[in-house]
């Protein structure tokens, strides 16, 4: 009876792959437990140290960024200063001055030159009178004689060219003639004679 064999059942596959030790089994070793325990302790500070250098070159890069605005602006506000100031500087700038004309000399008087004066006043001596005038005036070569033909109706002084318009203004000065040129003539027939004609009228008193 004890020598008889049953055929292997599901139970007997069971029993085989367990494997069951005795009360004296060997224990094991917990130098794995140390030596994990070793490694999280000495990596976990090494693991925050490196996130905490890596937040903080973000962050240093991150506000270099605002620093670099600003100065762009502090550099762009002096440019816009500096483009401004020339308007002031054309307000401010006063006119040039209008050149101002400048009167030319009068032409000087030759008292050496020969002046004929002809009455035409119908006045006996007023030539003679004139004469004397322009004496104390300093003419040294004056005439005085009658004018033969008609009377005009102011008087007048006529000269040669304008090289003798000097002394011919000096001589209607001196006998009270307007100086225009209604009253001193260039021409005339004085052309080449080298005189200054004085023709005296009733408006000389």
């Amino acid at each position: 009876m004890a020598d008889k064999e049953f055929p292997v059942d599901e139970f007997d596959r069971l029993a085989s792959d367990r494997k069951v030790r005795g009360a004296h089994r060997r224990q094991e070793s917990n130098r794995k437990w140390w030596i994990a325990l070793i490694a999280i302790v000495v990596c976990a500070p090494l693991l925050g140290w490196g996130i905490v250098q890596w937040a903080g070159h973000r962050s240093d890069s991150t506000g270099d960024e605002p620093t670099t605005s600003v100065t762009a602006e502090a550099t762009a506000t002096p440019a816009e200063e500096s483009t401004t100031a020339p308007e002031g500087d054309e307000e401010t700038t006063e006119p040039a001055a209008e050149p101002t004309e400048t009167e030319e000399p009068a032409p000087e008087a030759d008292l050496a030159t020969p002046v004929q004066i002809r009455n035409a006043s119908m006045v006996a001596g007023h030539a003679a009178a004139m004469q004397q005038t322009l004496a104390e005036a300093g003419f040294t070569a004056v005439e005085a004689n009658n004018y033969p033909n008609t009377s005009p109706a102011v008087s007048q002084v006529f000269y040669p060219d304008e090289s003798f318009e000097g002394t011919a203004l000096a001589v209607a000065e001196a006998l009270g003639i307007p100086a225009d040129e209604e009253h001193v003539i260039e021409g005339e027939g004085t052309e080449g004679t080298g005189t200054v004609i004085v023709v005296l009228a009733g408006d000389l008193g």
